[in-house]
């Protein structure tokens, strides 16, 4: 379906990259040839292609909830639920993403 992927970078967007990969890709089938990634969106890149992005987003929480936030993007990550919010509207944006582009069995 798609021969290469791009993960932008941007504070917690990368965490909704994860979120909506993690949710598109298997019921897609996503496979690309070529995955890139600006900035954070490199770091995005690699932990969500080797599967562990929401331990990613999870660890970075649990930063932000002992007190080491980093206020960025259009989130708030100055609490640990901002992170976590981030991957999961991702979840469901990648979800609704692959039932759009998923061939139908009619």
């Amino acid at each position: 379906m798609f021969d290469a992927v791009a993960f932008a970078g941007g504070g917690n967007r990368c965490y909704w990259q994860g979120g909506f990969w993690d949710a598109a890709a298997p019921r897609l089938g996503l496979s690309p040839d070529l995955v890139v990634g600006v900035s954070a969106g490199a770091w995005s890149a690699c932990h969500t292609l080797l599967g562990m992005s929401r331990r990613a987003a999870e660890m970075v929480a649990e930063g932000c909830r002992r007190g080491r936030p980093v206020p960025i993007g259009q989130f708030d990550i100055t609490n640990p639920a901002g992170v976590r919010r981030a991957y999961e509207i991702g979840v469901k944006d990648g979800e609704a993403f692959a039932g759009r582009m998923a061939p139908s069995s009619t």
